[in-house]
């Protein structure tokens, strides 16, 4: 029995991602092409901003340094609340984070100063 494979049809990432794109334009939405799923595989994140995707997103930070390492330069969210030990890492990976405690955005404030970067939050909720 041969091992599983699977295959990724590049063309039809490019194609949802230009409808995806098409679809939430017209209800004044911003769409993320997340890489969660494929590691960060630049191949994956390069056909969905063919597709028109400006931006990526992904809850892993060795996932968005592999996309960053492969001279990926779009707008990165990194998908979750970082931890205190990835602060430095998170500023200097990904544009922005999701995140709900005050103590974590401060200390991206203060690492976004060092790094002269500027970092975005967005506020989420956790429960």
């Amino acid at each position: 029995m041969s091992n599983p494979r699977l295959l990724i049809d590049l063309e039809k990432i490019t194609h949802n991602a230009c409808r995806a794109r098409e679809i939430g334009r017209a209800h004044g939405v911003e769409i993320m092409g997340v890489t969660k799923g494929v590691a960060g595989m630049p191949a994956v994140a390069k056909a969905m901003l063919a597709g028109g995707i400006e931006s990526l997103a992904d809850s892993r930070l060795n996932n968005i340094a592999r996309l960053r390492a492969d001279g990926i330069q779009a707008p990165i969210t990194l998908l979750r609340s970082p931890g205190p030990s990835d602060i430095v890492r998170t500023v200097a990976l990904a544009d922005a984070s999701l995140n709900c405690d005050v103590g974590i955005v401060e200390a991206l404030s203060i690492e976004a100063k060092v790094q002269r970067k500027i970092h975005g939050v967005i506020l989420m909720v956790d429960f």
